[in-house]
């Protein structure tokens, strides 16, 4: 999970209209990712997450990350 967003996610922030302003990793949980962002407006963070999650690469970067963490 966290590779996959440091690797994948990030690169894609930008052109989606998404500011990464920071990353926290929690020093206890290893499964733990904070992150915070900045948007142009409030109205266009639905916008700019949804453009992302409807991605074509994204989705598949997403589902080949996914494929080992099925039960």
């Amino acid at each position: 999970m966290k590779a996959r967003f440091k690797n994948e996610v990030v690169k894609r922030f930008p052109s989606h209209g998404i500011e990464l302003v920071g990353v926290f990793e929690s020093a206890t949980e290893t499964l733990s990712l904070t992150y915070l962002t900045r948007f142009k407006s409030g109205g266009r963070s639905q916008q700019s997450v949804g453009r992302l999650g409807a991605d074509p690469e994204w989705r598949v970067v997403k589902a080949a990350s996914e494929v080992n963490d099925r039960c």
